[in-house]
């Protein structure tokens, strides 16, 4: 019997050329996982100009931008980010909320709503539930409202029952009503949102990115520098919300159907989030932000290891 002379050569040949092609695959997995780069989210908000009879007009003049990593996450963008009052007005911001939930298109639970100011500057004078954790499917969202100026921190805790899918998307998550104090020398302050705990179903919480509203007080008393402002007033330490007592009193809202707080604008986020027919997000037992990087691992690890124990042939 006669055998080809380059049948060992082929064989050799092939599997070589495996080896070099699942090498390959390891090698884009690895640096796919560890070079994927931030994502950056633009906003923009007025800047609102209050009058001394506590009416405010407001103007687009500026761009925030937040930095979101290749983890989900919440964004907060309050509007305006901007304001300049005088002692004893009056001003409303509005801040929105955007996200889309968890891996899996897991959606959110609840949110505990934290904004803090220096309460010798400011006062929080109430806070208002807007239309963002009632999307969704149908469900009830329960509010408790706690005020603690003279811990300069307000929250307002916001939860569905039943959970459902959890919220996701884009609409106005709360509405907050700031008093600045007659006696408030002109001065530079700010109202922020960062304390903000938002959960997923499976109370995993999302990271926050969120943007401070900058307040500048004009008139009263400056320190004489010609700025304009007062650098003598004290920083304000705000202590933990967790160790803030809550307010007893709890709140049920109306029943909220899917179409409640819903635009047109926000079809696309809700189109790319929604669960695949015949799949419940609780199923999916993904943490969030190890998903992609976790996969990428796995790829490229059996990858490797089938090149190295591909049988050789010589």
């Amino acid at each position: 019997m006669t055998r080809a002379p380059d049948d060992g050569r082929n064989i050799a040949a092939g599997t070589g050329q495996l080896r070099r092609a699942l090498l390959g695959v390891a090698f884009v997995a690895a640096v796919t996982g560890l070079l994927a780069g931030p994502v950056v989210i633009a906003t923009a908000a007025p800047t609102v100009t209050a009058t001394g009879s506590g009416a405010a007009t407001a103007t687009t003049t500026a761009t925030g931008t937040g930095t979101a990593t290749g983890d989900r996450l919440a964004v907060i963008t309050p509007s305006p980010y901007a304001v300049d009052v005088e002692p004893g007005d009056e001003f409303t911001i509005d801040v929105a909320l955007h996200s889309a939930g968890g891996h899996g298109g897991e959606g959110v639970r609840a949110v505990d709503f934290v904004a803090q100011y220096h309460p010798d500057l400011l006062e929080v004078t109430a806070v208002e539930r807007g239309p963002w954790l009632g999307r969704g499917a149908e469900t009830t969202v329960h509010e408790r409202r706690t005020l603690a100026h003279e811990r300069g921190t307000a929250i307002l805790e916001q939860w569905r029952d039943p959970v459902a899918d959890g919220a996701t998307g884009r609409a106005e998550l709360a509405t907050v009503t700031v008093a600045v104090a007659p006696d408030a020398p002109a001065t530079e302050t700010t109202l922020s949102f960062g304390e903000t705990n938002v959960l997923l179903v499976r109370d995993w919480p999302l990271p926050i990115d969120d943007q401070t509203v900058r307040v500048t007080i004009d008139g009263g008393d400056d320190d004489g520098s010609g700025t304009g402002t007062n650098s003598s007033v004290d920083p304000f330490e705000h202590p933990d919300p967790a160790d803030i007592e809550r307010t007893q009193t709890t709140q049920t809202a109306e029943t909220i159907d899917a179409s409640d707080g819903a635009t047109a604008d926000d079809a696309g986020d809700d189109a790319a989030t929604d669960t695949p027919a015949g799949t419940s997000r609780s199923e999916s037992d993904a943490v969030p932000g190890l998903l992609a990087s976790t996969t990428l691992a796995v790829l490229g690890c059996i990858s490797l290891a089938i090149a190295r124990f591909a049988p050789r042939t010589r």
